[in-house]
Formats: C-alpha cells, structure tokens, sequence
C-alpha cells in the first residue's frame, strides 16, 4: 500500500506527532481553540529531508492509485502553506500542470488570483485535515468562481484528523486520526515501558529510543 503504518510510526519518532504525556501534559490548543491530545505539525517535515521524501512518495502513490484517469488533463493545486510546499512535487512526479493560489490577490498587472492553467478536474492537496475550513474557503473563494458547476474536485492530504468527516467532503488520506490513535508509541512517549530506554521528549530522544 502506501506505507501508512511506516509513516505514522516515522512521525513519532521524528515528533511531527506529539501526544499529551510527560513531555506535554496539558495536551494541544488546536486552532479551532479545541483542545487535543494529539498535535500533528506536518511542516516539521521540511527539517528532515528522507522522512519528507519519503511522505511525498507515498503521498504520490496515493493520489496515482486513487485519481480517476478518466477525468483527463488534472491540474494540482496546493492550499497555502504547506499544500501549496507539496503540491509541486505532487504535480512535478505526475506531469500535470500546476496552479498556485496567491493568498493576496495582485493589485498591478492582470491581478490573478491563481497562477497556471485552470482545468475543470482539479487535484486538491493539503498537508492536514482537521474542520475542513480551509478546503471550503479555497473551493468557494478560488475554484467554484472559476469553474462553477464544471469542478470536478479530488482532495488528498496527509492527515486527515477529522472525528466525523463530512460526507460532502471526499478525502484521501495517508493517515486518519482513528489509525494514529490505535498506533502504540509508548516505547517512544510513554513511562518508560519495560524492555525499552525512556525519550526525553526531544528528536534526538526519538531518534535513540530502541530495544535494549
């Protein structure tokens, strides 16, 4: 598949996802003002250039075994900041074009909105999920004043956190807040479990902490 156990297991140890603990024990202030036990920060991923490759390889295999290839000539589009960081490789590793939005639209020239080729079979991509708030801001605010009624939309992301995803909303994703809650990482979080060396909560903690 896509290697979402390895990916979840690598984003523990490298601590793109923390989790309330020792280390943080009164959990996550999540934008929504929710707070969490789990935090996921995707763009900690630009810090370590083989765990980000090998995310966007697997993120790559995701979208190539999920587009429908019928729906010809797909553009990509990033939502900002990370998306609009991954979407390139995404477009780059497919051969689509590739659209960019401009989060303050241009005050000279033309004053486009979106840079590229717009295409009504559109490749959505996100680094996380959490509301959806930010997939219907870019749909409303960029796609459908474009596309209308012709937007024929593929979302993919890498988290999707989401408790209870919309069903207006279809998501791929390489990891779900369910399958991170059922991954174990008390080896590398937890009150020094028997068998294993007790992280300090830092990468390099994350890094070392192994079988004895």
């Amino acid at each position: 598949m896509y290697g979402r156990t390895q990916l979840i297991e690598k984003f523990h140890e490298y601590g793109i996802i923390k989790r309330q603990g020792p280390d943080y024990p009164e959990g996550f202030r999540l934008k929504s003002g929710v707070v969490s036990d789990i935090y996921i920060n995707i763009r900690d991923l630009i810090r370590y250039p083989a765990v980000f490759n090998f995310a966007m390889h697997c993120l790559w295999q995701l979208v190539d075994g999920n587009y429908n290839r019928s729906k010809k000539d797909p553009c990509v589009i990033g939502i900002p900041t990370m998306g609009a960081a991954i979407a390139p490789i995404i477009a780059y590793k497919r051969q689509n074009r590739l659209v960019v939005i401009r989060q303050s639209k241009k005050d000279h020239g033309i004053g486009k909105a979106l840079e590229g080729d717009l295409t009504p079979n559109v490749i959505l991509i996100d680094d996380v999920i959490t509301s959806g708030s930010s997939i219907r801001e870019t749909i409303d605010n960029y796609l459908k004043p474009e596309l209308g009624e012709n937007l024929n939309l593929d979302i993919f992301v890498i988290v999707d956190r989401r408790e209870k995803p919309d069903k207006d909303l279809k998501v791929y994703s390489l990891a779900s807040l369910k399958e991170i809650k059922k991954f174990d990482p008390q080896a590398c979080r937890g009150n020094k479990p028997k068998g294993y060396t007790l992280c300090d909560g830092t990468v390099s903690g994350y890094s070392s902490c192994k079988s004895k």
